[in-house]
């Protein structure tokens, strides 16, 4: 009954389409019939939690026929002011259409904000309290991935025409990576290995999603600004720039704060331990080159705008991506956790020694784009980043140094890391970051990196006189 009531109102606004006012027979005819559809697709659910997460797909999916109804609508309009020669706005139903878009989006995105909300609350405190008994549901349901996708579809298309930011596909599917990543985790959140596996799960998914979305934002921002450039050196040639517009600085914003996350993601993965099995033992490896393609699609943005901010994120990225490389080399079990992290400090060290003569060959390689001592092309301006990031390189490989010389006697460390392939291993890595350092300070005539070079060879001594304290007690 009441949705033959909605349908008569429909009915009333089709009746009396000439008689009210421009616009709110259309809006009244509307409004009701998808009023009419969601109150059919929604009374047979139960008041629970499924019907937030059916509200938020039936909301997206009547986002999705009214973006349809809009694109058609604009596109005819448009034909019809180019055959008559008429300049008028938009048609009325045009009009009307993204008024119901604009407002079924924001319910299904606050409908899909809200179970994202309470599945990752209900997560974290799932972590951080003490384990339950195996099979105990202690997380929220994770949310369904088609109302996110709906929701996907719905704003694109408005965005290719220009109607909507562009910023808010890339939001969508945000929430859609969310939500894929998040599945990963089981209601009943299990215990020991299981759960491990569960998270490293989660954090590839996320860093696979994250490297997607700016990758895809990088080509598609590449692609519009050779559009507008070509159309506008067939129209104004005057006019040609290779400034990106303004539309595309909330997009680079969007991906920086996506790299950033990324960042963490994969310093989690990094830090926590391999369970048993292939997948777990490649989710590192995988989420390290996932994070270096991030970096670069961050680093092709510069050639566009350049920005010290941006290329430092895309460096970092590119950074600890390459470090993990070097970790995911460690094997998964070697003994005791204590000899593992001992290996990883070793592997650390030689990745970040890498980096810094990799910063540091690039900035000299870079001076050739100089003139007269003045950065004119994006490698030139990278010089004191390179620079920077160099020295930030060696800082983290003598920090590494120091926990794998001081590893044995740390207490509770059970390992005496005293084995010879081990002595072997962390004097090599020693000396090639030595080698490191002392090649920066006479390439880059740095007077800092002669401070690094002393504190380089400290670390190697301290190094061996830890492993030879145990034999000369002896």
């Amino acid at each position: 009954m009441i949705t033959l009531a909605i349908l008569s109102v429909a009915l009333l606004g089709l009746v009396m389409i000439r008689i009210l006012p421009r616009g709110v027979g259309l809006a009244l005819i509307g409004a009701s019939l998808t009023t009419a559809v969601l109150h059919a697709v929604l009374t047979p659910w139960p008041r629970t939690e499924a019907l937030l997460e059916r509200i938020a797909g039936s909301a997206a999916g009547a986002a999705l026929s009214w973006s349809v109804i809009h694109a058609a609508t604009r596109r005819a309009d448009v034909r019809r002011r180019q055959g008559d020669g008429d300049a008028s706005s938009a048609s009325e139903l045009s009009v009307v259409a993204g008024y119901f878009l604009l407002g079924f989006g924001v319910c299904a995105g606050v409908g899909i904000c809200v179970g994202l909300a309470l599945r990752g609350v209900s997560l974290a405190a799932a972590l951080s309290s003490p384990a339950t008994a195996p099979g105990i549901s202690n997380v929220a349901d994770a949310p369904s991935l088609w109302p996110s996708l709906l929701l996907l579809l719905a704003t694109l298309l408005p965005a290719g025409v220009g109607v909507l930011p562009r910023v808010i596909p890339l939001w969508t599917g945000v929430a859609a990576a969310l939500t894929w990543a998040l599945d990963a985790v089981p209601s009943a959140l299990p215990t020991g290995e299981a759960r491990y596996a569960c998270l490293l799960t989660t954090l590839a998914r996320w860093q696979f999603c994250a490297t997607v979305l700016v990758a895809a934002v990088t080509l598609l921002e590449g692609a519009a600004l050779r559009r507008r450039n070509w159309s506008q050196a067939r129209s104004a040639p005057w006019k040609l720039s290779a400034t990106p517009d303004s539309a595309s600085a909330g997009l680079r914003t969007g991906c920086c704060v996506l790299a950033l996350t990324s960042f963490l993601a994969l310093a989690a993965t990094m830090v926590l331990p391999v369970p048993a099995g292939w997948t777990c033992r490649a989710a590192l490896p995988a989420c390290a080159v996932c994070a270096i393609l991030c970096g670069l699609s961050l680093l092709t943005h510069l050639n566009r705008s350049f920005g010290e901010g941006l290329a430092e994120i895309g460096l970092a990225l590119i950074s600890l991506g390459c470090a993990a490389v070097f970790q995911s080399i460690v094997p998964a079990r070697v003994g005791s956790p204590s000899a593992r992290y001992a290996m990883v400090f070793n592997a650390l060290m030689a990745g970040f020694a890498f980096l810094t003569w990799l910063w540091g060959w690039l900035a000299g390689v870079w001076m050739q784009q100089l003139r007269d001592r003045e950065a004119w092309t994006t490698a030139g301006r990278m010089i004191p980043l390179a620079r920077r990031f160099s020295f930030a390189c060696s800082c983290v490989t003598l920090l590494c140094g120091g926990l794998l010389a001081l590893w044995p006697r740390f207490p509770g460390v059970a390992s005496a890391d005293d084995t010879l392939g081990r002595f072997a291993a962390g004097v090599g890595v020693n000396f090639f970051a030595l080698l490191v350092f002392v090649g920066c300070a006479r390439r880059g005539r740095r007077p800092v990196f002669h401070l690094v070079v002393g504190l380089g060879m400290m670390s190697l001594l301290g190094f061996v006189a830890v492993r030879m304290l145990p034999f000369s007690a002896r």
